[in-house]
């Protein structure tokens, strides 16, 4: 298993996780995903909106480099790391085939300007025939769970987009005010920007 190249990373969180977690790399990560027992997690659900067909919606959400789609105020892409390939992206310049299966993707959250956050999800399931993607937590946070991403049509030029998380911690305060909070204000960006490169 090769080791993140830190000088390509720009953002200390990333690195910082790895550290702290005692760890070389993410093929060291676990998933922790949702274990189907719907009583142990918290539910958090929003739907949205884009003008344009649920092929091309489908195609773009698989297909759009990383490194263009998490990137708004609030959150960044740091790089993926494929399991199967045992190789990195990091950047636009770098060679992206797609989301797959086993792909883990780094990301920092700018919570606020002192405070940022490296938050790590795997890719668990993507599945063609119910466009859906599945992601799982990892083991170095302090959430547990899995999210889903969604699409459906609504006519021929309208997709929704549903996005379902399903999460648990151990701090009753930060599941139940500080994580639902951000959580949706990093959903609003990704989504939005995602809605932004496919209109255009």
């Amino acid at each position: 298993m090769s080791k993140p190249d830190y000088s390509k990373v720009v953002y200390p969180s990333i690195e910082k996780l790895f550290r702290d977690a005692k760890i070389e790399g993410p093929g060291d990560l676990r998933p922790v995903c949702f274990n189907g027992l719907e009583d142990e997690y918290l539910k958090h659900e929003t739907s949205y909106a884009i003008n344009a067909p649920l092929s091309e919606v489908w195609d773009a959400y698989k297909t759009i480099h990383p490194a263009k789609g998490w990137n708004s105020k609030m959150i960044r892409f740091a790089f993926m790391y494929s399991r199967s390939e045992d190789q990195y992206v990091y950047h636009t310049e770098d060679q992206f085939a797609g989301i797959a299966k086993g792909q883990v993707y780094l990301v920092n959250l700018n919570i606020i300007k002192s405070v940022q956050i490296a938050v790590a999800h795997e890719v668990d399931e993507v599945n063609d025939q119910e466009k859906l993607i599945k992601l799982c937590y990892l083991n170095t946070g302090k959430t547990e769970g899995s999210q889903w991403i969604q699409m459906h049509a609504d006519g021929e030029n309208k997709t929704i987009i549903i996005h379902k998380t399903r999460y648990k911690g151990t701090s009753f305060i930060r599941d139940r005010l500080l994580y639902p909070f951000f959580h949706q204000k990093a959903m609003n960006q990704f989504h939005q920007k995602m809605g932004d490169l496919i209109m255009k």
